[in-house]
């Protein structure tokens, strides 16, 4: 059995985590973040984006080993962290760690152990990689989540629904919306081929330069930029070698709180029409996308509008298309943020 602490996005840390799950008679959420599964993919399970840390389910009495391996002890029971200290010489020091934090100390050199429930305990084996989203991240702009721009946290994760973390030496992952370049880079980090596009395309240039130079590097994969517009034929030779699409429209227009609902209006109809302008490119351009497998893109939902949302749209749109899909029912926000994401599953 395996464990994983996921984020506070349940369903799509859930959805992802499902490529690697056996079965889902063998799933059980214990606590509200911890969640107890079966897989016969156990390495994988450091690639995931939507869990914060994961590893091996034992026994109380098969810590003893595994303890007197190590002289520095993470956890977040300090009672039991005590008693294990006393109990093995060969703990020296024992360092409280939340749930849900990954530090790069414990990562290093300690070993890490949670209190699943009476008698099991999870050894934690992988933790998530902050560490390359904050590499990243480094010159986006401090505005970027008021204009949309897609965390990478996010972009992972919608790139491992995507995949289901199949051989990425044989797939090319593609961002029609690549603006800075974060999901082509999160692409090439895990081994993928990636190609990005968009109306403008200097920044993700510029930042592709800067990427070259960062341990996540991977210099064996392919990475194309070219300009782009979805309005147009998606009819470039070297789009048929696309097995997915993950992407993110910018949130566009910005509202405040200040917008009135004339605008939203507005707005819900203009981001709509791009959307379906694009499937309708997507349907339209199938010989040249021949390999292309499953489409996952954010749709925006502005928060505390009772309206008609993009979504809504989008949901008659793709079934009068007998597109198969799939919106993920929560939404994807952070606090006071005005607008939220949906996240949209298209499988070809």
């Amino acid at each position: 059995m395996h464990f994983a602490i996921i984020g506070k996005h349940t369903s799509l840390s859930l959805i992802e985590l499902d490529a690697l799950i056996a079965s889902s008679n063998d799933t059980e959420i214990i606590k509200n973040n911890i969640v107890v599964f079966s897989t016969n993919r156990s390495e994988a399970l450091n690639i995931l984006g939507g869990t914060i840390k994961s590893g091996r389910v034992v026994d109380e009495s098969a810590l003893e080993p595994i303890l007197a391996e190590h002289t520095l002890l993470g956890t977040a029971d300090l009672t039991k962290a005590k008693q294990f200290k006393k109990e093995h010489a060969s703990i020296r020091r024992f360092k409280e760690v939340p749930l849900t934090h990954a530090d790069m100390d414990i990562k290093k050199k300690w070993i890490e152990l949670i209190n699943l429930w009476k008698g099991k305990w999870g050894v934690v084996e992988n933790y998530q990689n902050i560490w390359l989203y904050e590499a990243i991240d480094f010159n986006k702009p401090s505005s970027g989540m008021n204009i949309g721009m897609m965390p990478s946290k996010l972009a992972h994760i919608l790139i491992t629904i995507a995949t289901e973390i199949t051989d990425p030496k044989k797939h090319t992952v593609r961002d029609p919306f690549c603006g800075f370049g974060t999901t082509n880079f999160l692409a090439n980090a895990h081994g993928y081929n990636t190609i990005g596009s968009d109306i403008k395309i200097a920044e993700a240039k510029r930042n592709h330069k800067r990427w070259t130079q960062q341990e996540y590097f991977s210099a064996q994969q392919k990475m194309t930029f070219f300009k782009h517009d979805v309005l147009d034929a998606f009819d470039k030779p070297f789009l048929n070698h696309v097995d997915y699409i993950v992407s993110e429209w910018r949130l566009w227009p910005t509202v405040s709180h200040k917008t009135r609902l004339p605008a939203l209006d507005t707005n819900v109809i203009k981001i709509s029409e791009i959307y379906k302008a694009f499937f309708e490119n997507i349907l339209a351009s199938q010989k040249t996308l021949s390999k292309l497998k499953k489409i996952v893109i954010t749709v925006p939902e502005y928060q505390e509008y009772n309206e008609t949302q993009v979504a809504d749209i989008l949901e008659k749109f793709l079934i009068e298309k007998e597109l198969s899909h799939t919106f993920i029912e929560e939404t994807y926000a952070r606090k006071k943020q005005k607008v939220g994401r949906k996240i949209l599953i298209v499988v070809l």
